[in-house]
């Protein structure tokens, strides 16, 4: 797959209908709705849209689209890291602007009659589709994504997020978020986290506890719940293949973990769970 995709909404979900209707790969995305409303969903969480709005996902998350609904469409962008981290600034950049936060999903609303989201889109969409005739398109499409981030964080900053992005803790918890999205697979103690942060256990727990009001085992649970579910509804591997793919050494202990976050085995949830929709609490795990 190409480094940088853009496309139209209804491009995308005829492109992504014939692979499931789902996609989690390694694409930070941006989705800007023109015209109509919509309900996406990032790692099972309903988030709705309207005209204007701005959503922006990081990499390695579950975006899927309510199917129901057709009445929308606008602008879809995917880039890998490799495309816009091309100069340490740009990876800094990228690292640590905040529309792009795990914690949360940025959607922000960017009215069109102040901002020319329709030229900037077009302006990135001729460049790569004329990409052989552009000399440096690709530095040209970078700086337009960067923009679109910029407006994003600004607009952010006018919200009551901005109260939350400006938390001492804000930055410790978000690496750690940054470290759970890495290593769940292989990582589940929350002390083995705070050795890779080089902070005591008991300082990370504070933090994270401070941030989003939960424990980080929470924050581990809820990744590895997620993974779960992502293969169980979307894939054709095999249960047994999945508890192990997620560090379980014997099928019986998955099966009881699942069961005890989402209420449900794992065989009812595969054969229940919509392909488009699921649902978790983020709540205690205790």
């Amino acid at each position: 797959m190409a480094d940088i995709e853009i496309s139209s909404i209804a491009e995308y979900r005829r492109n992504e209908s014939s692979q499931g209707g789902n996609s989690r790969s390694n694409y930070s995305t941006i989705i800007w709705i023109k015209t109509g409303s919509c309900t996406h969903f990032v790692d099972f969480i309903p988030i709705a849209m309207q005209s204007d709005d701005l959503l922006f996902i990081g990499p390695n998350r579950l975006l899927a689209y309510d199917t129901s609904l057709f009445n929308y469409d606008g602008i879809i962008i995917r880039f890998t890291d490799d495309f816009f981290c091309r100069t340490s600034s740009e990876t800094r950049f990228l690292r640590d602007c905040t529309v792009f936060d795990l914690l949360k999903t940025p959607c922000v609303r960017l009215h069109e009659d102040k901002y020319p989201l329709s030229e900037i889109f077009a302006f990135m969409a001729d460049e790569l589709r004329h990409k052989e005739e552009h000399a440096n398109y690709d530095e040209v499409i970078r700086m337009q994504i960067r923009t679109l981030m910029l407006l994003g964080e600004r607009a952010i900053r006018k919200t009551a997020w901005n109260l939350y992005i400006q938390l001492p803790e804000y930055e410790e918890t978000r690496k750690f978020n940054q470290l759970v999205n890495e290593h769940y697979m292989q990582i589940i103690s929350v002390t083995q986290y705070a050795e890779l942060m080089a902070i005591p256990a008991k300082k990370l727990i504070k933090s994270v506890e401070n941030t989003l009001g939960c424990h980080p085992k929470d924050i581990i649970i809820r990744r590895r719940i997620i993974e779960a579910k992502r293969l169980l509804a979307h894939c054709t591997i095999s249960i047994k293949e999945i508890s192990v793919r997620l560090g379980f050494t014997e099928f019986t202990n998955f099966t009881k973990y699942f069961r005890k976050y989402t209420g449900e085995t794992p065989i009812h949830y595969r054969e229940t769970a919509s392909p488009m929709i699921g649902s978790y609490k983020y709540e205690s795990m205790e």
